[in-house]
């Protein structure tokens, strides 16, 4: 068997805070053909497509990857950090386009030519910046046919995972979502900072929200998500939190597989992979954490100051892979994707 090389430490890890203030999306090679200007995307199962942020200030691409088959399909735009990860591998774009989803992933950074320097200041980019970005992406799907565009879900982890809680608010939909165009049908939330106090009634979700969160997280605690989810139903919302025993946060990153081929069946994974190489528990000591923080916004348009932060920041942060944990919230957003996204459910006006 070969030995695994030493793991790295993701930066999105040792920085996790900045999940209040950055909302990194995944880029893609510079091998995928590109599209032209206006949304308008090339045929084939991955291509480039560009557009503009909802609220008109930043120019932005994304990679549309298309599942074999044919359309049009339901689609996700996936939020998630690449920058900030120290090169380790995404699982959500293959995953959802194995179960059938088309996805779009949209670099916000990239799109503001910021350095990944920014992964640690904490109001460097915040969903204040960025739900524009991601109703700008809900609009150039719109235009392509192999996408339904009755089917959009919208799904964030770790660093994405709270400008997901943001665009869920009727005021974000007010605000870019234009007449006749259908918005998010539902929302999916992973290891996501809870701590916000959502004040006035335009702040509450109009779709079905779901979030994923592990035990034994200290920096995205699941009590906080509990809190908040029983709130927003008490408003009328559709919010609901799933608690992965013993996880902490990072439960959901799963290093592949690197083992020779198992001697028989049983020794396969029941998702059938082979035994996966766990990345041990970490711990950060050095490692801003917000977990002790709670915010309180009146508007999406609200951002967090560095004296917020700094005012309850603490040091110290526990990260750790779950496989078991992360093939069972694969399992429950499978699930939950195809309760909400056949277009059948109802959205708030």
């Amino acid at each position: 068997m070969k030995k695994p090389a030493a793991p790295l430490i993701p930066t999105r890890w040792i920085f996790w805070t900045g999940i209040l203030s950055l909302v990194l999306v995944g880029t893609a090679c510079s091998s995928i053909p590109s599209s032209s200007e206006g949304g308008t995307p090339i045929q084939t199962a991955n291509s480039v497509v560009r557009f503009t942020s909802a609220d008109g200030k930043i120019s932005l691409r994304g990679v549309l990857s298309v599942p074999p088959g044919n359309g049009p399909f339901a689609s996700v735009i996936i939020l998630e950090s690449e920058i900030c990860e120290g090169g380790f591998p995404e699982w959500a774009s293959t995953t959802l386009n194995s179960w059938g989803y088309a996805t779009l992933t949209v670099d916000s950074y990239a799109a503001r030519n910021l350095p990944p320097s920014a992964c640690i200041d904490l109001t460097a980019l915040q969903p204040a910046d960025t739900v524009g970005d991601v109703y700008g992406a809900l609009r150039v799907l719109e235009r392509d046919p192999r996408v339904d565009a009755n089917r959009v879900a919208l799904v964030g982890t770790w660093d994405g995972s709270t400008t997901i809680m943001v665009a869920d608010t009727l005021e974000a939909k007010h605000r870019y979502v234009p007449a006749g165009v259908i918005p998010f049908r539902a929302f999916f939330a992973i290891s996501p900072f809870c701590r916000i106090e959502f004040a006035g009634a335009d702040l509450h979700p109009y779709a079905a929200e779901r979030i994923y969160v592990g035990e034994r997280d200290d920096m995205a605690p699941a009590f906080a998500c509990v809190q908040m989810a029983k709130f927003l139903d008490n408003e009328g919302g559709d919010v609901s939190v799933k608690v992965y025993p013993g996880a902490e946060h990072g439960f959901d990153y799963v290093p592949p597989a690197i083992v020779t081929p198992p001697l028989d069946s049983k020794a396969l994974h029941p998702h059938g992979e082979d035994f996966t190489y766990p990345l041990r528990p970490y711990y950060v000591p050095f490692a801003d954490n917000l977990a002790a923080c709670s915010f309180r916004i009146t508007s999406i348009s609200q951002k967090t100051t560095q004296a917020e932060v700094s005012r309850c920041a603490r040091k110290g942060v526990h990260t750790a892979s779950d496989p078991a944990a992360a093939y069972s919230m694969q399992d429950d957003l499978k699930s939950d994707l195809a309760q909400f996204l056949p277009g059948n459910q109802s959205v708030h006006q």
